[in-house]
């Protein structure tokens, strides 16, 4: 009786553990499914960077750095950019950050980061590395950017300042597309539907003076999620005056 005891207590030991294991191996298998797939690879010689999946852009201002977040097809025709350069490796180069129009955060799988930074025709690569590339290839790079950022209409890029500066959003604001997005007028009745939460006093004689922005998708991930935004924006001041709860 003892010995058919102990294969029992045996079995169920054992039965435990292969539980625990194939727990660990779904979750494991479930965390690298939600891992977002590389978009582009940059590979030019020796500047290679594989599965970029999201590439950042700030543009240095006098008085604030401003960031836009690359949507998928921005991303291959940046890394298709890069790719066609012809760099000359020169770490002698001078590179003056302050002077710098544009850097670019690329992010891969793991999370890790890299920066290009670009200040008259040299890319310095996570602040060492230098690529001397021409004046045509700067050129091409400096319409890219701009083309980027004129896509984006002013008021978008009001509310990304806002989202990124404010922390009630600050969970959500990295995964809003700000490519997509929203602007409409408003009656008094669709201000008091949306229910902002706002200090502002909005009253019909002035509703003209606001638009409702959406920024950011609507339709949820494949996790349920809602990666978007929508905010009161004061046109005639040209200011985020509040923001409306989204689930």
């Amino acid at each position: 009786m003892k010995g058919m005891k102990g294969m029992m207590e045996l079995k169920r030991i054992l039965g435990r553990k292969i539980g625990i294991v194939v727990l660990v191996l779904v979750t494991v298998a479930a965390l690298l499914g939600c891992a977002k797939e590389g978009i582009a690879d940059i590979d030019n010689g020796e500047l290679r960077f594989e599965e970029i999946t999201t590439i950042e852009v700030t543009r240095m201002l006098p008085i604030d750095d401003e960031v836009i977040r690359l949507n998928d097809e921005e991303i291959k025709d940046f890394v298709s950019l890069v790719n066609s350069f012809e760099l000359k490796r020169d770490d002698e180069a001078q590179s003056d950050k302050i002077g710098t129009p544009f850097v670019f955060t690329l992010e891969q799988p793991d999370g890790s980061e890299t920066t290009l930074q670009y200040f008259d025709n040299i890319l310095t690569v996570n602040s060492k590395d230098r690529y001397r590339i021409s004046e045509g290839d700067g050129t091409m790079l400096m319409d890219y950017c701009d083309r980027v950022y004129q896509y984006e209409p002013e008021l978008v890029k009001i509310c990304r300042q806002y989202i990124n500066e404010k922390k009630t959003f600050s969970a959500k604001a990295v995964n809003i597309d700000y490519s997509i997005y929203r602007i409409e007028e408003m009656t008094l009745d669709d201000y008091k539907s949306a229910a902002f939460i706002t200090d502002e006093k909005v009253t019909e004689k002035k509703i003209s003076d606001y638009r409702m922005v959406t920024v950011g998708d609507t339709q949820p991930d494949e996790i349920g999620m809602h990666n978007y935004a929508v905010l009161l924006v004061d046109v005639k001041n040209k200011v985020v005056k509040g923001y409306a709860p989204t689930k």
